[in-house]
């Protein structure tokens, strides 16, 4: 019996929501979600600086954007297919407009390639031998961590870091 009321709720608000709608009789139809009612959002795609993607699009492509040039370029190759260039580290967002209206909307990551981060810390443990030096990337940030013996090594240190420290 206690389901049965339950059940019996679940019509009766539904029609309590319509009648408060004031829609006529038989106007009341659920609208298919529209491309920016995404309920998953943006996809997320990520690329390495120096190193490219390819999108392929369902549709035809009619143009793309890409919030932030400084770290992507995109390139429409074909009428179905996007090459996504990464140039520096970073976040950015593409869209990609297809031949029926609709959109392809993406949240892009750029990363820094791990060879140049690699020789960045071999590059620090060569001149700073008796260090405790850790560096770390994060989009166009870079992040020291440790510690190093003196004064005079600190100093140098500094002197140094912006030599490596451009993306």
């Amino acid at each position: 019996m206690r389901q049965l009321r339950q059940i019996a709720r679940i019509p009766l608000a539904a029609a309590l929501v319509w009648l408060l709608s004031g829609q006529p009789v038989g106007a009341a139809e659920i609208a298919p979600p529209t491309q920016q009612e995404s309920v998953t959002g943006p996809a997320k795609l990520t690329v390495t600086v120096g190193k490219s993607l390819i999108i392929d699009s369902p549709l035809n492509i009619q143009r793309l954007s890409v919030a932030n040039g400084d770290l992507v370029e995109a390139v429409a190759v074909n009428p179905k297919e996007v090459l996504l260039n990464g140039k520096g580290p970073g976040e950015t967002s593409l869209i990609v407009w297809q031949q029926n209206g609709s959109r392809l909307v993406y949240d892009l990551t750029v990363r820094m390639s791990p060879l140049k981060l690699e020789a960045v810390r071999e590059q620090i443990a060569r001149e700073f031998p008796d260090s405790d030096i850790n560096v770390t990337f994060d989009n166009d940030t870079a992040f020291l961590r440790g510690s190093v013996k003196d004064v005079i090594a600190a100093s140098a240190w500094w002197r140094w870091s912006p030599l490596w420290a451009r993306p």
